[in-house]
C-alpha cells in the first residue's frame, strides 16, 4: 500500500539537491581555509600536527564521494521522473527541477500562462493538504501505538 503522496519524488529531488549544495559549500569552505593556510594570511603561522589548520582538508575526499553519490541518486531519480506522465508531473518537473518560468512552461505545455498559474496554485494546495494529512495521520498512529503499549 502506498503511504506517500504521488509527488514525493519532488520532495526527494529537492532534498537531494539541497544536500548537494550544502556539501559543495562545505568543500568550498575547506578549500578557502586551506588556501589561507598555504598561501594566504595564515601562511606565516607554523602548523603542528594536532593543530586545526593542519586538518582543514581531512574530510574533503569523503565530502566529494558523498556529492558524487548524491548526484548519481539525483540522476537516477530524474530518469525515473522523466518517465512519469501527466500535466502535473510535467509542470512540477519544469518549474522546480528545470527552473523554467511559468511563461516558459505555458509555452512548452501549450497552455495559457494563467492556466499554468491556476494549476500550480492547485498543486500547491494539494501538496500542502497532503503534508497536513500525513502529519495528522502520523500523529494519530503514534497516539494509537502509545495507547496500545
Amino acid at each position: 500500500m502506498r503511504t506517500g503522496s504521488r509527488f514525493d519524488w519532488l520532495k526527494d529531488y529537492l532534498s537531494i539537491d539541497e544536500d548537494i549544495r550544502y556539501l559543495k559549500w562545505k568543500i568550498n569552505k575547506m578549500k578557502a581555509e586551506e588556501e589561507r593556510w598555504s598561501t594566504g594570511d595564515l601562511f606565516h603561522i607554523h602548523l603542528e600536527a594536532k593543530s586545526t589548520g593542519s586538518h582543514t582538508m581531512d574530510n574533503y575526499e569523503e565530502y566529494q564521494k558523498q556529492v558524487e553519490a548524491l548526484q548519481q541518486e539525483q540522476k537516477a531519480l530524474l530518469a525515473l521522473v522523466n518517465t512519469f506522465k501527466g500535466y502535473s508531473n510535467d509542470l512540477l518537473r519544469l518549474k522546480y527541477i528545470e527552473g523554467k518560468t511559468l511563461e516558459e512552461i505555458a509555452e512548452i505545455l501549450g497552455y495559457s500562462e494563467s492556466a499554468i498559474q491556476r494549476k500550480r496554485a492547485e498543486l500547491h494546495r494539494c501538496l500542502d493538504w497532503l503534508d497536513h494529512w500525513k502529519e495528522t495521520k502520523d500523529q494519530l498512529e503514534n497516539r494509537l501505538d502509545y495507547q496500545t503499549k
